[in-house]
């Protein structure tokens, strides 16, 4: 099976975020072919991160976070 990884990162919009993943999460509902993951890149965000979910079809999600550089 093939993978497909997305590659998203976010800086203070976590809204926008959740609703990327809930697009993506349908669009992607009818494809049996490939196994989708997704890292998500906090670019140093000064705003509380809220808890996010895993779509139920992508398999898995992991969220880096990046440290301010000082």
């Amino acid at each position: 099976m093939k993978k497909i990884i997305f590659l998203i990162p976010v800086y203070n919009d976590w809204e926008s975020l959740i609703k990327l993943l809930n697009e993506i999460n349908s669009i992607i509902n009818d494809i049996k072919k490939f196994e989708f993951d997704c890292i998500i890149v906090n670019d140093a965000s000064n705003i509380t991160q809220p808890n996010i979910s895993k779509p139920s079809n992508i398999k898995s999600l992991k969220l880096l976070n990046m440290k301010k550089n000082k």
